[in-house]
């Protein structure tokens, strides 16, 4: 691969990816050095976890690494009538899902670094930023591209879905599937902004009207692309909240919301409203290692508060969480939109100084109410507090099924019209 196929693979770090933010820029050595002990810990690693296995033939063919996405397609996976398997990454193999191996690519990369070190020594100063912004990510790369060229010579997938169209094992997928004419279909499986790639699969199962603009205004194919509403939803619309009344508030923080305001709001709404229960809900990635910084003072200034109820983000997804509540507190994220989903009243508040661009259209578009600061925040609360409006509505240019016969039953449609697509029928 020449340096233009890397970054396009990597289209995350290279095109999505403007500045450090949260993350930490790594010195080069430090992360050749780190690739040669994670081939020994992928090692003893996968031979713990013998029950993964290489690709099969005629299956169809299902790729995630991450919960959310595995969360987009379980749905499509369970009643899709095809042979089929379900491959991840990160997750030890079960009766579902077989795992990835990591040594095999890991060890692939490390022939790769003479040319991985070419490739950086003739990148621009802003690119050798990102690149060691990455971590390992753009090395593996090499890795998993012949990794995933070879097993897929060999079994010659009838099809491959995938529910993430930026990050680099994905997009390898689909590079490798489309030069050996095998269909990829896409599933949405969170909000997107405008910063996403053109949509280049066989077939895209976007969640709404407002993504399938946004993909059409970068140049991808409106033929190409059907709105099936949110299949991950569908076991949850029997329990839309319907209460008028506010008993429960929510709160979810994410990577970047300074825990001390957290924290203080939490203890506002103690103070002035001990009546309602306070669920808080950190963003799961605070857990990894890569993160301990932001665990730590999470642990320690939320975490330990006296009768908090703790949503763990590994024991329930966030429509169990969302259930519990009747208004959720968030600084921007994708979660309004599954509030909204259970008619649960979204509230944008800026847990941080430097409030960030509208991303999702969240606040243009009126889904959410958006405050400024404490007062307004309180205010919202009290006028809601015995008069919950109805607000599912306003989901609709995100979530097309809303209100039409699909209603709760996006998984029947989407694989509908895959099994169309599959079959030619």
């Amino acid at each position: 691969m020449n340096y233009r196929e890397i970054k396009d693979i990597n289209y995350f770090y290279f095109s999505i990816l403007k500045k450090k933010g949260h993350y930490k820029s790594y010195p080069l050595l430090y992360l050749v050095l780190l690739l040669f002990l994670k081939s020994f810990v992928f090692f003893f690693k996968d031979l713990l976890n013998l029950n993964f296995v290489l690709f099969l033939f005629t299956k169809v063919f299902f790729f995630a690494n991450t919960q959310n996405q595995k969360n987009a397609l379980l749905n499509i996976y369970f009643e899709l009538n095809h042979p089929k398997i379900f491959y991840t990454i990160g997750k030890k193999s079960d009766g579902n899902m077989k795992q990835v191996p990591h040594f095999f690519p890991t060890l692939l990369s490390l022939f790769f670094l003479p040319k991985f070190l070419s490739h950086y020594l003739h990148a621009s100063a802003h690119e050798k930023q990102l690149i060691r912004l990455s971590k390992n990510d753009i090395m593996l790369s090499y890795g998993y591209y012949y990794f995933f060229l070879s097993n897929i010579r060999l079994s010659m997938p009838k099809a491959i879905i995938l529910s993430n169209d930026h990050t680099y094992q994905q997009r390898i997928l689909l590079k490798i599937a489309k030069t050996k004419n095998i269909p990829v279909f896409y599933f949405q499986h969170a909000s997107v902004t405008d910063r996403f790639p053109t949509l280049n699969f066989t077939l895209s199962f976007l969640e709404g009207e407002y993504a399938r603009s946004l993909y059409v205004q970068n140049g991808s194919d409106i033929e190409k692309i059907k709105l099936v509403g949110m299949p991950k939803f569908d076991k949850y619309y029997k329990r839309i909240n319907k209460r008028s009344n506010i008993r429960t508030i929510g709160i979810a923080s994410n990577l970047l919301d300074n825990i001390q305001r957290v924290r203080h709001i939490i203890l506002l709404i103690r103070k002035y409203h001990p009546d309602l229960a306070i669920i808080y809900r950190p963003h799961p990635a605070i857990f990894s290692k890569k993160f301990r910084h932001i665990k730590k003072n999470v642990t320690r200034e939320i975490l330990s508060l006296p009768s908090l109820i703790i949503s763990s983000p590994f024991k329930e997804d966030s429509f169990e969480y969302l259930s519990r509540i009747d208004l959720n507190i968030s600084n921007q994220s994708g979660i309004h939109l599954e509030a909204a989903l259970l008619n649960v009243m979204p509230i944008n508040f800026p847990f941080i100084s430097d409030r960030k661009e509208d991303a999702y259209g969240f606040i243009k578009n009126k889904l959410v109410e958006d405050v400024q600061n404490e007062k307004e925040l309180f205010r919202l609360i009290e006028k809601y507090s015995n008069n919950r409006p109805y607000i599912r509505n306003k989901a609709k240019m995100y979530v097309n099924t809303i209100n039409t016969p699909y209603d709760g039953k996006s998984t029947q449609l989407a694989v509908r019209y895959l099994h169309e697509s599959l079959t030619g029928k």
